[in-house]
């Protein structure tokens, strides 16, 4: 009878270890987790993360652990799946919508992102964390007014965190309110100095002032604390190429596609390079190779149209600006583009036509100073 209680005893106790344990496991998966990631072992971070699924399928942090080392991957096709998960087995758990907005975003699906992004947020109003990713959906969507505004409500909610301050300082910097983009970017790298999209941001907001030396100092920064991305790589070509080297901007991109070759913003920044060095054959290759890359990338377009223009292929140089505008109706640079190819065609009223659209949309001062004057200049108007 003694050894049935003393049996009894044992497994009661160690019921209680697994009730205590339970409630902190997740803070222990995801320090496990940390550590591997830090030390650079992904894959055994995501084989952690496997493990405890299979261990416990039903247990949503462990889907939405495996869903956050993949999108850090990169790997937005698992992380959504795994996300998904989560949000099935806890739907009323703001995280796993957050976590899958945010792949959903890095992957294009930006309707979709922002329906997950706004149910985390219904779920928790007052926790900061989903309104950068939503502003960041409505900046690629040009609505910099909303992404403003929702910036601002993560930096009342959180204002520790850097990410509201670093999607306010890309839209501001978007709208054209460069010091005081630079200024809200600041506030972002003193609250996460580490954080190297942040550096890449202010290596962008610098470029466009004209503070091309300050500007390589903060791509030097991204590129130490991310030094196997592409990203810091991709803001040096734009910093280059605002400071008219060319031939560095082109080294730089190539750079960039050498670390990620699937990845298409190298291959626009390489195209609108080689295109102002007059190599438009080169340029419209490199735009292709973008647009095959992601069929949704209206920058692409946009290059593709001045390169076909200067080659002297109207018709698909115009169709190539109108998908463009398509994809993103508020890019000023497109309409700049389409001008170009109009004034080249000799078609000067359709190129004024264009610039009223722009102007009537608020993206007409985006459009080149070059190509206004040129078609001033051989249209004989000025209006």
């Amino acid at each position: 009878m003694r050894r049935l209680f003393d049996g009894l005893f044992a497994v009661c106790r160690g019921f209680r270890r697994v009730i205590a344990w339970r409630p902190n496991r997740e803070l222990a998966l995801f320090r496990r987790v940390d550590k591997l990631e830090l030390k650079g072992q992904v894959d055994k971070a995501i084989h952690v993360c496997r493990k405890t699924i299979k261990w416990d399928p039903n247990w949503f942090w462990g889907h939405w652990c495996l869903g956050m080392v993949s999108l850090t991957e990169g790997n937005y096709v698992e992380a959504i799946e795994a996300f998904g998960k989560a949000v099935e087995l806890n739907p009323t758990h703001p995280d796993p919508h957050g976590g899958l907005g945010r792949a959903l975003r890095c992957s294009g699906n930006l309707d979709e992102a922002i329906k997950e992004l706004k149910e985390a947020i219904r779920l928790c109003p007052n926790a900061g964390a989903y309104y950068p990713d939503l502003a960041k959906c409505m900046i690629q969507k040009d609505n910099h007014k909303k992404a403003i505004e929702l910036s601002r409500r993560a930096i009342f909610h959180d204002s520790s965190s850097p990410f509201g301050y670093q999607s306010l300082a890309w839209a501001l910097m978007l709208k054209g309110n460069l010091d005081e983009a630079l200024s809200e970017c600041n506030e972002a790298i003193n609250r996460g100095p580490n954080v190297a999209f942040t550096h890449c941001l202010y290596c962008a907001i610098l470029a466009k002032k004209g503070y091309h030396d300050e500007a390589i100092k903060a791509f030097e920064k991204a590129r130490k604390l991310d030094p196997d991305s592409a990203s810091p790589y991709v803001t040096l070509s734009f910093a280059l190429s605002k400071k008219e080297d060319y031939d560095g901007a082109i080294t730089a991109a190539k750079k960039a596609i050498d670390l990620d070759p699937d990845f298409p913003l190298p291959y626009v920044n390489l195209s609108s390079a080689l295109s102002k060095k007059g190599d438009h054959d080169n340029a419209v290759t490199a735009a292709r190779k973008a647009i095959e890359l992601d069929p949704n990338e209206a920058g692409a377009y946009d290059n593709l149209g001045w390169a076909l223009g200067h080659k002297g292929d109207f018709p698909a140089a115009k169709e190539a600006c109108r998908k463009a505008i398509e994809l993103r109706p508020k890019l000023g640079e497109a309409y700049g583009s389409l001008i170009e190819v109009h004034v080249l065609a000799g078609e000067f009223a359709a190129a004024w036509e264009t610039y009223r659209r722009a102007e009537a949309l608020g993206v007409a001062d985006q459009i080149g100073a070059e190509v206004m004057t040129k078609l001033r200049d051989r249209s004989g108007r000025d209006e």
